[in-house]
């Protein structure tokens, strides 16, 4: 609508309260701020003061735009001072395109600035300051767990949520450098670098896990790492998982296998926050590049504890090479002969946005799962990266050659299949 140059100066100034006052524009809150108080009227003289400039308004919110009226100017005598601005209303969503209409006032706790009184004899009032923006941060999304306490929990679907949101690619590709760097030219078993990645890994999981038990298993030269997250219930037995930590002399051997090793070293800090019916034990083995010696090792020892499978150790899972997808598919390949880890992987992708899951066999790919199902275990298979990485046992076996994103949803998948069979039931005290 256009307003006439035909209007005199004294029809304009209620026009120009109204503008700068009115109705929000394009206004999604849920909720209107309270309209603005009504100014008193001066009193009665000889000279009518002009109205004084507007305060700022305060900066916008997450709330809905209020309508502030301004005051009303007394008749003959000195403007009464402008009403303030309403209050943004509660809760609101914001307005199309993210901005208040005119004259709005801020969200929630997003106080809006003062008009200015009106100025004696015509002079213009001093502008009021703008309010403070209320901190519109996103909140929590599954990929991030803030340090606030967590709310209740309805059953172990909240948990698992819970538990796949503590594990974040950032925080992989970070230590994914550390130990890159510390692995120069190699990693190789029995090397002064191969025993600095075992001591890393204890130390910083001493920092962020401190309840969780992590010990060596040293023999002839060579060491295991083992960390255990103890049952709730003896009879329920334990699922166990893991990669290995030692790398061919060629490399760092950031894929293979720094990606499943490290890997399992941070779902075992994920992990550690939560209750399990199951034992859950996380491993990382010495000598798989010289022929499974680590895992070998382990599950000769188990065996001989009496730990059999299907009613002891129910399951392992190996993590070699999870970390090469160039073309950002997102996949994760599942290979056992057992039907129910399939099954499970199926059935809690959804857990994982953007990940997707395809089926394989076999209980011996080559790697660590071959020590288990070679020695009494065949409840054993992997988790693997989409396609084979070209720069296996190769130097440019680096970070930089890794997908992070698709490493921490193999990992968040391991997560939510160990928690799911293993029955997670609770947070740790």
């Amino acid at each position: 609508m256009d307003f006439s140059i035909r209007l005199t100066r004294k029809a304009w100034a209620p026009v120009v309260v109204a503008l700068m006052f009115g109705c929000g524009g394009d206004d999604d809150g849920t909720s209107s701020g309270s309209t603005g108080t009504l100014g008193t009227g001066g009193s009665g003289g000889s000279t009518t003061g002009t109205a004084g400039t507007a305060g700022a308004s305060g900066m916008t919110g997450d709330g809905a735009a209020g309508t502030g009226a301004g005051g009303a100017s007394g008749a003959g005598g000195t403007a009464g001072s402008s009403g303030q601005d309403g209050g943004g209303g509660k809760g609101g969503a914001a307005g199309k395109d993210g901005g208040a209409g005119k004259g709005g006032g801020t969200g929630t706790d997003g106080g809006t600035g003062t008009d200015g009184s009106a100025g004696k004899g015509g002079s213009a009032g001093t502008a009021g300051d703008a309010g403070t923006a209320k901190d519109t941060s996103t909140p929590p999304t599954p990929d991030v767990i803030s340090d606030v306490p967590l709310p209740p929990f309805d059953g172990p679907e909240d948990l698992i949520r819970e538990l796949v949101g503590r594990l974040r690619a950032e925080a992989f590709e970070a230590k994914c450098r550390e130990l890159e760097a510390m692995s120069q030219p190699n990693r190789k078993t029995k090397t002064a670098n191969y025993t600095a990645a075992t001591e890393w890994v204890k130390g910083w999981l001493a920092t962020e896990a401190p309840r969780l038990p992590v010990t060596f298993d040293d023999w002839s030269g060579s060491r295991n790492v083992e960390i255990k997250i103890a049952g709730t219930d003896p009879a329920a037995g334990m699922y166990v998982i893991g990669g290995h930590l030692d790398s061919v002399a060629a490399t760092a051997g950031m894929d293979d296998d720094g990606s499943g090793s490290l890997g399992a070293a941070m779902l075992a800090s994920a992990m550690s926050h939560y209750l399990y019916k199951s034992e859950i034990r996380l491993l990382l083995f010495d000598g798989e590049e010289a022929g499974f010696v680590g895992s070998t090792h382990y599950a000769q020892a188990l065996l001989a504890s009496g730990c059999q499978p299907d009613t002891c150790m129910k399951l392992f899972i190996n993590l070699d090479m999870i970390g090469y997808d160039p073309m950002d598919t997102g996949t994760v390949r599942v290979r056992f002969d057992l039907a129910l880890p399939k099954m499970v992987a199926q059935q809690v992708k959804g857990y994982v946005p953007g990940l997707t899951v395809t089926e394989g066999t076999g209980n011996c790919h080559s790697s660590d799962d071959c020590g288990f199902s070679r020695n009494g275990y065949p409840n054993a298979g992997e988790l693997i990266e989409p396609t084979n990485n070209p720069q296996w046992h190769k130097v440019g076996d680096t970070c930089d050659n890794l997908n992070s994103k698709t490493v921490n949803k193999a990992l968040q998948l391991a997560g939510a299949m160990l928690a799911t069979m293993g029955g997670i039931h609770g947070r740790a005290p």
